[in-house]
């Protein structure tokens, strides 16, 4: 615990203790970025300084509180120079306006519980080492197309099977029901079996993607299978691959804590859904702890997820030597399972156009470069599921990548025109004789199952 003057406190300051009275009422978190709103707050409410701390029961423990106050936010409370609090309008940073006072009060609970299940682990997690070696028992991959791949239709009911068993996961996980590891194991294992002996047809698994009922479970399913298929590409272990795929599934545990009206909106977040949105990491470290002989690995890169290596992304701020690899992978098969899922306020976008924006922020340093070419290599230039036109006019549809080495040049099959349902694979020919003109939205409603 330590008191600084307020007026050190700057807009963009990412604190690593929460901010306190010295009467112990909480001001803000730890780990959320000041904003100019908090910055006035403090202003106005004359006070000269503040209590930077882990949690009021470490204030209590020096002393300076004979108990712990009630949270109470910095974004539009304003707290008296005694420490007292005035009213709270409905723009404050962590109680969602419009919302019932129970669930007002769950939320502050909720908020402060995560707040101390996280402080309970940072030493513990300092202690872990952040790099994944390399080439060390690396998981072997087919090296052609093997037999035994589900057809479309087939695939389709597999998929939507394995959502459900994943929504299943995470409702038991929001309930704070105890679970074993081998649970959420079982996924893992087959998707990481379904990669080895598949890798040119694994994407479709992850990115043929019908409407679904569940968005959540739907992309956390598709997060856990990109992070399988990134690790592997790296050539990182088998132990290292299952906690890749544990963590992709899990990450977003903490998204069933948030408000629904957040979770839901039809529109884009304001900034204070945005602000509550982002507490999602430690509310999954809270609920992980339902899980039994759960690696602390996976808890420490659950919470990291959104973090990224130029110090842009959150909880913490923290920049690229910090900041774990299987969160650094997460973070990658998250970004796409994203950019190419439905939202409620946007049609879903060109499988291309989300490689696109993967790329540019690799170059601009804001994900991690490695594992978004192991991403690449995995879906292709042109993803499984894409829509394109061949240099001879006719259209088809991405169904495989089956060369990482030429990953501009996947395997087709045809739709309409001569020869519908033939299945070419580009990497055969010379690009002046057959290639990818340009990608196109789909046709009417054909999917790949009717392809």
């Amino acid at each position: 615990m330590r008191e600084v003057k307020t007026s050190t406190l700057k807009p963009g300051m990412v604190l690593h203790e929460g901010i306190y009275t010295r009467t112990g009422v909480r001001l803000l978190g730890s780990g959320i970025p000041l904003t100019q709103e908090m910055c006035d707050t403090l202003a106005r409410s004359k006070r000269q300084t503040v209590c930077l701390a882990r949690s009021a029961s470490e204030m209590v423990a020096v002393k300076l509180l004979r108990k712990a106050h009630a949270p109470v936010p910095l974004s539009g409370r304003q707290a008296d120079a005694d420490g007292s609090a005035a009213t709270t309008s409905a723009t404050a940073l962590d109680r969602p306006a419009g919302l019932p006072d129970d669930d007002r009060r769950r939320h502050a609970v909720i908020r402060r519980t995560a707040d101390d299940a996280v402080t309970a682990r940072l030493a513990k997690w300092d202690r872990l080492p952040p790099r994944v070696e390399t080439g060390i028992d690396p998981v072997p991959m087919s090296p052609g197309a093997a037999p035994g791949w589900p057809s479309p239709r087939l695939l389709d009911d597999l998929r939507a099977q394995r959502v459900e068993s994943q929504g299943g996961i995470l409702q038991r996980l929001a309930a704070r029901e105890p679970m074993g590891l081998g649970t959420p194991l079982v996924l893992v294992d087959e998707l990481m079996d379904r990669m080895s002996r598949h890798p040119d047809r694994y994407a479709q698994l992850a990115l043929i993607r019908p409407p679904p009922t569940d968005l959540l479970a739907d992309h956390s399913f598709t997060t856990g299978a990109l992070a399988i298929g990134i690790a592997l590409r790296l050539g990182w272990s088998a132990h290292h691959v299952r906690l890749a795929g544990l963590t992709g599934l899990l990450a977003d545990a903490g998204m069933t804590l948030v408000p629904a009206e957040a979770r839901h909106a039809q529109r884009p977040l304001n900034e204070v859904e945005v602000n509550i949105v982002r507490r999602h990491p430690q509310y999954t470290v809270v609920l992980l702890d339902s899980v039994r002989d759960l690696p602390e690995e996976v808890q420490l890169a659950a919470y990291q997820h959104h973090e990224r290596p130029d110090g842009s992304g959150y909880p913490r701020a923290l920049r690229a030597p910090a900041i774990h690899d299987i969160a650094r992978v997460v973070a990658v098969a998250d970004t796409f399972a994203g950019a190419t899922g439905p939202r409620p306020y946007r049609p879903r976008p060109k499988p291309f156009t989300a490689v696109e924006h993967l790329i540019e922020q690799a170059a601009h340093g804001r994900l991690w470069r490695p594992a978004v070419r192991a991403l690449i290599e995995l879906c292709g230039l042109f993803p499984v599921g894409s829509y394109v036109r061949l240099s001879t006019g006719q259209t088809a549809v991405v169904i495989a990548n089956s060369d990482p080495r030429r990953m501009d040049r996947p395997t087709v099959r045809k739709i309409g025109g001569a020869a519908p349902g033939e299945v070419i694979d580009l990497a055969a020919f010379s690009p002046r004789d057959l290639s990818v003109v340009q990608t196109v939205d789909a046709p009417g409603l054909l999917s790949l199952a009717a392809a």
